[in-house]
């Protein structure tokens, strides 16, 4: 990876390009080869941490709580050191398999969550900024999502799905820098004639 991004797009294509004047001029390359170009990257999944729903809830409490200091609207409890800790207890309730407690902690994050969306609607009003807007709207999903809806697993990506067993339903991301590159073959024409480097 480091390789590839020190040599850039361009030398990238650079070495494409001289890997197959090089197979055109051993006679390794024909016209029939140029009529359907394979392109094979290399692909990661997503970066989405597990969604669990508690850590949704902080990270929202988080950006809103950014964005209104931004827009200058002050709050009345920010919920920074409470939404921590009830982050924190919800993580090792839930390893150590209490659920119920764990239950408990999630709803006290989602009732954070919940008391600065309201809060911040109050105070705004008619006058939102389109960010603030969006944020809040997101939040207010998050709040309302059931179990068997269409879920927002994670704040940056809200039509990402979580990866599952199936290959088919797995959220890919090209992690790869490559450009698709379409290759005509025009009248018998040279690959090294074509070249502008």
């Amino acid at each position: 990876m480091k390789w590839r991004k020190r040599i850039g797009e361009e030398g990238m294509e650079k070495l494409f390009y001289q890997t197959l004047a090089t197979a055109q001029n051993l006679g390794l390359l024909r016209k029939s080869h140029l009529n359907k170009v394979n392109i094979d990257t290399t692909v990661q999944e997503k970066a989405i941490a597990f969604p669990t729903d508690a850590r949704l809830y902080f990270n929202m409490r988080l950006k809103l709580v950014k964005a209104a200091a931004e827009n200058g609207i002050e709050l009345r409890q920010s919920y920074r050191r409470l939404g921590k800790k009830a982050l924190v207890m919800q993580g090792r309730y839930a390893h150590a398999k209490q659920m119920k407690r764990a239950r408990k902690e999630t709803k006290k994050l989602k009732n954070y969550l919940g008391r600065i969306t309201r809060e911040l609607r109050r105070k705004t009003g008619e006058s939102v900024s389109p960010a603030l807007n969006e944020l809040l709207c997101l939040s207010e999903r998050l709040l309302i999502q059931q179990r068997k809806d269409s879920r927002t697993y994670c704040r940056h990506e809200t039509s990402a799905e979580p990866v599952t067993q199936k290959m088919d339903q797995t959220t890919m991301c090209d992690r790869a820098d490559y450009r698709a590159l379409e290759i005509r073959w025009q009248n018998g024409q040279k690959l090294s004639q074509r070249q502008n480097w």
